[in-house]
């Protein structure tokens, strides 16, 4: 049997162990929010060195980019310029076809960075792509947080495959495409949502733009 007094006791020494112990929690968790930033800057460094390495790449290893380059400068020169430098050459006939988006992307951002500067900016989207989908797939499905930062940097190492070093930039985005696709069709799993089932559609008539892969 216990007294009231043990009982009173007792209940003294918890509430004064209680505020001890949720302090060290409260400091463990702070080690780990910590140590988890620390971690995604060291990534975002890797990162940005890695895309940097590869994105003054315009030929070999990237065998197929110069044609794609050369496309994307003439169709930059027809829908900006009116055809200034190469429309006694070449006619622009737009269709919904695969790699339509492919061209239109690159013709933009050589019009904006010119064709060094596009290539550069063009090839770090590509590079970019497939973590950045992995991360909305993540975030989606709830993978937990100390996953997230290992497949970010794997899924970075992974794009430079073969197909990106083949220049195959629009096969490449059309993997990462059909990544958040995958995130959209577990939302819709997990709860309805007509504007996501939009968004679904909408992506996936883009993604047929891009490369007849994602259909």
């Amino acid at each position: 049997m216990y007294s009231s007094q043990e009982t009173d006791t007792g209940a003294a020494l918890a509430a004064l162990n209680t505020p001890r112990y949720g302090l060290s929690r409260r400091c463990a968790l702070s080690r780990s929010a910590l140590i988890e930033r620390g971690g995604w800057l060291i990534a975002a460094v890797l990162c940005a060195a890695y895309v940097a390495e590869f994105a003054h790449l315009k030929s070999f290893p990237l065998q197929d980019f110069p044609n794609h380059l050369a496309r994307g400068r003439i169709i930059a020169d027809a829908l900006f310029h009116h055809g200034a430098q190469f429309g006694s050459t070449y006619a622009l006939h737009l269709m919904l076809v695969p790699y339509l988006l492919h061209d239109l992307m690159l013709a933009l951002s050589i019009e904006l960075f010119g064709v060094a500067g596009g290539a550069a900016v063009f090839t770090s989207v590509v590079l970019l792509s497939l973590p950045l989908a992995l991360l909305f797939y993540m975030h989606v499905t709830r993978v937990a947080p100390q996953a997230r930062l290992l497949v970010f940097l794997l899924s970075l190492y992974l794009s430079t495959d073969w197909f990106f070093v083949m220049g195959f930039m629009a096969f490449r985005l059309a993997v990462a495409l059909l990544v958040v696709l995958a995130a959209l069709a577990e939302r819709l799993r997990g709860h309805w949502d007509g504007r996501v089932f939009g968004a679904y559609v909408l992506l996936l008539v883009v993604g047929y733009s891009l490369h007849l892969t994602v259909p």
